[in-house]
């Protein structure tokens, strides 16, 4: 068949059309794949495989198009016989069609995916600023940190653009998972730490604090309306600059278009792009609300929600703010509030990210009580970064005050590096010195707890330090230095706090058997405020003053002051387990009859109304009940560690009990 001839009869009207109509719906269909692939976490073979496909269309479109406008041809018998063939599978009806086309982009993609992992390369293994150098740290496991990129656009508006770079990078990095990376919580402590120094001592800082080989820096600025990205690889101990990623540039009102080429530039130079995992950015104003959120988390609860909520409200389908919102609640027992937000996001559940469901399901299982399989997944975010203060702590604390192990919370806190931490600075960092302390504390290392309690003077007026401190000195004998104590804060204490930890010390005492040192502190602290009338009083005050009644067995002077708050504040629980308890201690033989008419009920109260009962019932001289509610208690998650059982004032009747002690032995033993 000669040209002349192919070329008149595809001039013939109608067959340019069809091939013009073809090419543009195959265009379309690659860009629709190529933009939208990405977000639903696609591989790039997938893009590929359209490709492939619509050229494996197109010379079957040519000859069916062929012999649809022309019904004589000068070709071969052979020729014809096998075109007539090929055009015979377009012939039939429109649903072979759709069938055939889908037949051959999945038998494609098949082989693609096959082929992909062995075939594909690297993009930027080749490139002209360098190859790909080994990543690997003295341990052999690679570690990165990505710094704040340094704001160089001279507007202090755009200053959200640095730690949003090191988060989203961070996040990549976290999401493909084969390189381990600074937490960017980590990388944001640090900064606000030292936020008066250059950007080169904090990366030392970083270095030394995140056991970091490498590190990813950059900085952004500003030529007319576009940003402009500048971002390089840098060996940490060297500090020699190992690959320069060039620079990305895009309008100033769209940086996180600049951000995410950036990733997946960056992310490209170590993964295979093919297989990357990727997730479509945030909206940028929705992104600042929750950067901001983030740095000044800890310093005022009300404003950090307040941006938490403005995220949510501008970009829904951004998650990471609800779990930080999830956190926060938590944090401040907003129990119903918590599980309305985990029901949202468990039906999103296919949306998230690895790390994302494994927070979720940290959360929900926390909530439900059930601390072996919420810790299951809490530990995981360990593993992934164990240089994080704030997961590190975190994961402690959750060893002592929920699982009860105290060993293992050792070994975790003990990694914390106490002489590099900045406790002033850092609320986390003060709760892990307390959390050590404690740990050791609970295993009878009371050296150790008294000088990791006394390891940065800037934390001795933190209440739960003092506490800790207090038990040590009477554990450990020393009445001198419990007075002493006493007098260095005694200036700076406001009277609730006075009486609180006359009270604390007394209730001590009284688990201890010394009736005689119980008795001094505690009418010292009542000799303050006895003759003080109740509109003077502070809601605290008051409350410990009639604790400090009641450890004294003053059960009528207590119960006073109880109906007194109770009436002020007609719904609070604790006044309604006090009163009740006073009366009850009044009058044990009355118990029965007060027990069954009171009943309380709380979805999220992690065992405190069944622990309330056991106090009652121990107080009641029912020790069987007392028992079996403690049980109830633990099992229902009971937040305070184990030893808060033995201390407590209102289980003394029951503490001898054997029964008392085989819970308290079993539940060690089964950590």
């Amino acid at each position: 068949m000669s040209f002349q001839k192919v070329k008149q009869v595809f001039n013939e009207k109608g067959i340019i059309a069809s091939l013009s109509i073809f090419g543009a719906s195959a265009w379309l269909c690659i860009q629709v794949s190529h933009t939208v692939s990405p977000y639903l976490g696609l591989p790039s073979y997938f893009v590929r495989s359209i490709i492939i496909t619509v050229i494996i269309l197109f010379p079957l479109l040519i000859v069916h198009v062929y012999f649809d406008h022309n019904e004589e041809t000068d070709i071969t018998a052979n020729e014809e016989n096998l075109l007539r063939r090929i055009n015979s599978i377009f012939e039939n009806s429109i649903t072979n069609r759709i069938i055939l086309v889908i037949g051959i982009f999945l038998s494609v993609l098949f082989l693609n995916g096959i082929f992909s992992e062995a075939n594909d390369k690297d993009p930027y293994s080749d490139t002209k600023e360098g190859s790909i150098p080994t990543i690997q740290s003295d341990t052999g496991v690679e570690k990165l940190a990505v710094l704040h990129f340094d704001n160089l656009t001279g507007d202090p508006s755009l200053a959200v653009i640095g730690p949003m770079i090191s988060h989203w990078l961070t996040e990549g990095f976290i999401q493909n998972g084969d390189i381990k990376v600074a937490s960017a919580h980590t990388i944001q402590r640090v900064y606000k730490a030292y936020e008066q120094k250059d950007n080169k001592e904090v990366q030392e800082k970083i270095k030394n604090e995140t056991n970091a080989s490498h590190i990813v820096d950059g900085s952004y600025f500003m030529q007319g309306d576009s940003i402009f990205i500048a971002c390089e690889l840098i060996e940490a101990d060297a500090k020699e600059v190992l690959f320069t990623f060039g620079t990305l540039s895009g309008h100033k009102d769209r940086p996180l278009e600049i951000i995410e080429n950036l990733r997946e530039k960056v992310l490209g130079y170590w993964f295979n792009r093919g297989n990357l995992k990727r997730f479509p950015p945030p909206r940028f104003d929705s992104y600042k609300k929750f950067i901001e959120a983030q740095a000044i988390w800890g310093e005022d609860n009300s404003r950090v929600l307040a941006k938490i909520e403005e995220s949510i409200a501008i970009d829904p389908s951004f998650y990471e703010p609800k779990f930080l919102e999830l956190a926060l609640l938590r944090n401040s027992f907003g129990y119903s509030k918590c599980d309305s937000i985990i029901k949202v996001l468990d039906a999103k559940k296919l949306e998230l990210t690895t790390a994302q469901r494994e927070k979720l399901n940290y959360f929900k299982y926390e909530l439900a009580g059930d601390y072996n399989e919420a810790y299951r997944y809490l530990i995981k975010e360990f593993d992934r970064d164990p240089s994080d203060p704030f997961i590190r702590t975190s994961v402690g604390h959750f060893e002592i005050f929920n699982l009860n192990d105290y060993a293992i919370a050792i070994k975790h806190l003990e990694g914390m590096e106490l002489d590099k931490m900045q406790f002033e600075n850092c609320h986390y960092c003060q709760t892990g010195l307390y959390s050590l302390a404690t740990a050791y504390y609970r295993s009878d290392q009371l050296i150790k707890a008294l000088n990791v309690a006394n390891k940065d003077s800037k934390v001795n007026m933190d209440p739960r330090i003092l506490d800790l401190k207090f038990y040590i000195f009477i554990d450990l004998g020393k009445s001198t230095k419990i007075d002493e104590l006493l007098t260095e804060i005694v200036s700076s204490m406001s009277d609730e706090d006075y009486l609180y930890y006359n009270n604390l010390i007394g209730s001590r005492y009284d688990i201890l058997r010394d009736s005689s040192l119980k008795k001094h502190y505690l009418e010292k602290a009542i000799a303050k405020y006895e003759n003080m009338s109740f509109d003077d009083m502070s809601t605290l005050l008051a409350e410990e003053l009639a604790r400090s009644y009641e450890m004294l067995g003053n059960y009528d002077k207590s119960l006073e002051i109880i109906q007194a708050l109770s009436s002020a504040y007609p719904n609070n629980i604790f006044y309604k387990y006090r009163k009740l308890g006073l009366t009850i201690e009044q009058n044990p033989q009355d118990a029965s009859v007060l027990l069954q008419d009171f009943k309380l009920n709380n979805k999220y109260d992690f065992g405190y109304n069944t622990y309330e009962w056991a106090r009652i019932y121990a107080v009641a001289g029912d020790s069987e009940n007392a028992i079996k509610y403690l049980e109830k208690s633990i099992n229902n998650g009971r937040l305070f560690y184990l030893n808060f059982f033995e201390n407590d004032w209102y289980l003394r009747s029951i503490v001898d009990d054997p029964r008392f002690k085989e819970i308290i032995k079993s539940r060690r033993a089964s950590k």
